[in-house]
């Protein structure tokens, strides 16, 4: 729920698919910032999410930090944030954005949350399969606090919310 409260949209999408499928999500979806962990596992051969990118983003390796990202294959990416304690060009540590959210160290604000936005995007095979805005996502969660939540003396039954026999997302 940070997402929507950022004013964010979250993509899903498995890049084991292939690279192609990665590309073709990212670039559909219009991403303006990725925030992955670089060092897992994306295939048999011992690929990494880092090399994925990197793969995807040849500009990367010739940046510098504090550089503006300039990528020709996904113009409306702006930040990319990695998880790991590493320095990987063009990329910013997770633990370097917070900085930002005192505002007498940056300039950067967040966006307005709009109701028609997007919040939720899924991709499979590079293709968008689903998607839900941030008023969609507010109706629900609304709806199952009328249900279930308000209804309770605090005590859940986690057995009505959640179907564990089957995948969920």
């Amino acid at each position: 729920m940070g997402a929507a409260k950022a004013g964010l949209s979250i993509v899903t999408f498995s890049e084991k698919d292939s690279k192609d499928s990665f590309h073709h999500a990212l670039k559909d979806s219009g991403a303006r910032g990725i925030i992955f962990s670089p060092s897992t596992s994306v295939d048999e051969e011992g690929g990494t999410r880092q090399s994925l990118l990197q793969g995807l983003m040849p500009e990367l390796n010739n940046m510098y930090p504090g550089d503006a990202l300039n990528l020709a294959e996904y113009p409306s990416l702006k930040q990319i944030v990695q998880t790991d304690h590493t320095n990987m060009r063009g990329v910013i540590k997770f633990k370097d954005v917070l900085v930002y959210a005192n505002t007498s160290m940056s300039g950067f604000s967040l966006p307005q949350n709009e109701p028609e936005a997007s919040l939720f995007e899924c991709y499979r095979a590079g293709t968008k399969v689903s998607q839900f805005s941030n008023g969609e996502i507010a109706k629900h969660s609304s709806n199952l606090w009328d249900c279930h939540f308000s209804q309770t003396s605090g005590d859940i039954d986690d057995g009505k919310l959640f179907n564990y026999e089957t995948r969920s997302g």
